[in-house]
Protein backbone atom coordinates (compact mmCIF):
# COMPACT_ATOMS: atom_id res chain seq x y z
CA UNK A 1 0.00 0.00 0.00
CA UNK A 2 1.42 3.31 -1.18
CA UNK A 3 1.22 6.78 0.99
CA UNK A 4 1.76 9.71 -0.05
CA UNK A 5 3.33 12.00 2.18
CA UNK A 6 2.03 15.58 1.41
CA UNK A 7 3.72 18.48 3.94
CA UNK A 8 0.15 18.39 6.23
CA UNK A 9 0.43 14.44 6.29
CA UNK A 10 4.26 15.10 6.79
CA UNK A 11 3.61 17.65 10.07
CA UNK A 12 0.80 15.34 11.25
CA UNK A 13 2.83 12.12 11.32
CA UNK A 14 5.69 14.40 13.45
CA UNK A 15 3.35 15.39 15.80
CA UNK A 16 2.16 12.08 16.52
CA UNK A 17 6.24 10.84 17.07
CA UNK A 18 6.59 14.00 19.27
CA UNK A 19 3.50 12.53 21.40
CA UNK A 20 5.35 9.15 21.63
CA UNK A 21 9.05 8.97 22.47
CA UNK A 22 10.58 6.49 24.39
CA UNK A 23 12.43 6.79 27.81
CA UNK A 24 16.25 7.14 27.90
CA UNK A 25 17.24 3.75 28.61
CA UNK A 26 14.69 2.04 26.09
CA UNK A 27 16.18 0.58 22.35
CA UNK A 28 12.87 1.69 21.11
CA UNK A 29 13.00 5.38 19.48
CA UNK A 30 9.21 5.49 19.94
CA UNK A 31 6.75 3.81 21.53
CA UNK A 32 2.87 3.17 21.84
CA UNK A 33 1.77 4.63 18.78
CA UNK A 34 -1.91 3.71 17.48
CA UNK A 35 -1.68 0.72 14.96
CA UNK A 36 -3.73 3.11 12.83
CA UNK A 37 -1.00 5.30 11.97
CA UNK A 38 1.41 2.42 10.36
CA UNK A 39 1.50 2.97 7.05
CA UNK A 40 1.81 6.79 7.54
CA UNK A 41 4.61 6.25 10.05
CA UNK A 42 6.40 3.51 7.63
CA UNK A 43 6.04 6.24 4.59
CA UNK A 44 7.80 9.49 6.86
CA UNK A 45 10.83 7.01 7.94
CA UNK A 46 11.22 5.60 4.30
CA UNK A 47 10.88 9.07 2.31
CA UNK A 48 13.27 10.33 5.64
CA UNK A 49 15.88 7.44 4.15
CA UNK A 50 15.62 5.69 7.35
CA UNK A 51 15.54 1.84 8.34
CA UNK A 52 13.22 0.91 10.98
CA UNK A 53 12.32 -1.87 12.38
CA UNK A 54 8.59 -2.19 14.37
CA UNK A 55 7.40 -3.79 16.67
CA UNK A 56 4.03 -4.72 17.23
CA UNK A 57 2.00 -4.47 20.94
CA UNK A 58 -1.03 -5.45 22.34
CA UNK A 59 -2.89 -8.40 23.90
CA UNK A 60 -0.88 -11.79 23.61
CA UNK A 61 -4.24 -13.64 24.63
CA UNK A 62 -6.53 -13.25 22.06
CA UNK A 63 -8.30 -16.73 21.41
CA UNK A 64 -7.70 -16.40 17.81
CA UNK A 65 -4.12 -16.92 17.68
CA UNK A 66 -3.54 -20.27 17.24
CA UNK A 67 0.23 -20.09 18.47
CA UNK A 68 2.08 -21.85 20.91
CA UNK A 69 1.21 -20.57 24.55
CA UNK A 70 5.17 -19.55 24.55
CA UNK A 71 5.57 -18.15 21.23
CA UNK A 72 2.50 -15.68 22.27
CA UNK A 73 3.99 -14.80 25.27
CA UNK A 74 6.83 -13.89 23.49
CA UNK A 75 5.59 -11.35 21.16
CA UNK A 76 2.42 -10.07 19.69
CA UNK A 77 1.75 -10.45 15.99
CA UNK A 78 -0.09 -7.56 13.73
CA UNK A 79 -3.01 -8.80 13.68
CA UNK A 80 -3.81 -8.59 17.26
CA UNK A 81 -1.68 -5.33 17.75
CA UNK A 82 -3.36 -2.32 18.96
CA UNK A 83 -0.23 -0.24 18.81
CA UNK A 84 3.31 -0.56 17.94
CA UNK A 85 7.12 0.86 18.68
CA UNK A 86 9.75 1.94 16.26
CA UNK A 87 13.32 0.69 16.36
CA UNK A 88 16.25 2.18 14.03
CA UNK A 89 18.31 -0.47 12.21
Amino acid sequence: MKVDLSQQATRFVESILVACPAGLRERATYKNIPIEYLPQVRAYFKSQGKKTHIRFRGSRTNPLDRRYRSQRMQDCVKQFADRFSVYFK
